[in-house]
């Protein structure tokens, strides 16, 4: 069997092993949740997911640089989207605190 991806045909292995490469990736973002989720009570696991295990999942999300951002379907898998749970992502990720930027200091007065 055959699907059709973002204009790319993978076989069913292939997209496995593409969907499970995205699940280890380690993003700056993803990590700071997964360091705030569990003081808000969120157990966080990661695992490896099939293309048949798409349809049981209780929801997704992406993360990136720009933020969190839902997933509202795979293919055509629709996915729930629980504003609850997503308001408590979007919540541990405002807690993050932000990196000082000291203003006015360059390289060449630090010399």
């Amino acid at each position: 069997m055959l699907l059709l991806v973002s204009g790319n045909w993978h076989t069913i292995s292939r997209m496995e092993r593409e969907l499970n490469r995205f699940a280890s990736n380690n993003g700056v973002t993803m990590q700071l949740l997964e360091e705030r989720l569990p003081d808000r009570g969120v157990t966080v696991q990661r695992k490896g997911v099939r293309v048949a295990d798409i349809a049981t999942l209780d929801g997704a999300f992406l993360t990136s640089a720009r933020g969190i951002a839902s997933v509202g379907a795979v293919d055509d898998v629709e996915l729930t989207i629980d504003p609850d749970r997503m308001r408590r992502l979007e919540e541990a990720y405002a807690a993050v605190p932000w990196d000082p930027i000291e203003v006015g200091r360059t390289r060449s007065s630090t010399r």
